[in-house]
């Protein structure tokens, strides 16, 4: 038994470690927040089938060891099973720092059972905190305290950066070198993209009929763990149409028109 556990252990230890792991469980919000870097408002209304959800972090397991694994959208409490979706994420990875990432809107609407699950999985609520929450923000806060779940980190979201240059002419080598969400790895369908913007642009591509490059990403189920560590390595042809100039606009509701990400 010591020698089985013994070398359960030496595999895991051999395993690369991929720092930082997100994905989302729908598409769509319940916001609809203009510019918002993961396309939510022309997104389909589109949610991830929890089998193969299993299944991707079953293959993602034996490959390879995550510190962070965020579970997010979309606003995630959309999913009708949440719940299944932080129990499998915790039984396939149990020593990995699990958040849920949310507006709080729909907080207080949750059922006993949702409280229950964060709880028995240890997985932090994340909190991203937009305009249209602020007065009642600090409820939502005291209601997951409430619940004895622990608040992980607040992200103040009054402002956002628009992140597209449609002229493709960017830098994509110096935009990469200096871009924050490069470490924000995606996992979509069986696969792991380089960034949000390389995952998530093909929703902004089929609303718009444009052709943006997007990240196909690396096959979990054909790659090896180092393969998969290597490839996020790359940099996407997507850097070339995102923007070099820091342009912010505040917070606003999105009407889904086009120009809504782009920097002219």
């Amino acid at each position: 038994m010591l020698i089985n556990k013994l070398i359960k252990l030496k595999n895991i230890l051999k395993r690369p470690t991929l720092e930082y792991l997100e994905t989302n469980i729908v598409d769509h919000g319940n916001l609809n927040c203009k510019a918002c870097t993961h396309f939510c408002p022309v997104a389909k209304i589109n949610f991830i089938n929890i089998k193969s959800f299993n299944r991707d972090l079953n293959e993602i397991r034996e490959k390879i060891n995550i510190k962070i694994f965020r579970i997010m959208g979309g606003e995630p409490l959309l999913h009708p099973n949440i719940c299944e979706f932080l129990y499998i994420a915790r039984k396939n990875f149990p020593k990995t720092d699990i958040r849920l990432v949310t507006n709080g809107l729909l907080l207080k609407k949750m059922p006993e059972h949702f409280w229950v699950a964060l709880r028995l999985t240890n997985v932090k609520v994340d909190m991203s905190k937009y305009p249209p929450t602020n007065n009642e923000f600090d409820s939502y806060i005291n209601l997951i305290n409430e619940n004895n779940v622990k608040v992980g980190d607040i992200n103040d979201a009054d402002k956002f950066f628009l992140s597209l240059n449609l002229k493709g002419d960017t830098d994509k080598r110096k935009f990469y070198n200096s871009c924050l969400s490069k470490r924000c790895k995606n996992l979509r369908n069986g696969r792991i993209m380089i960034c949000p913007t390389a995952c998530y642009v093909i929703l902004y591509n089929d609303a718009f009929n444009k052709s943006i490059p997007h990240d196909r990403g690396i096959d979990i189920y054909s790659a090896s763990g180092d393969e998969i560590i290597n490839y996020l390595k790359q940099i996407p042809d997507t850097c070339s149409y995102c923007s070099n100039r820091e342009v912010f606009i505040e917070w606003d509701f999105s009407k889904r028109e086009e120009n809504e990400w782009v920097v002219k």
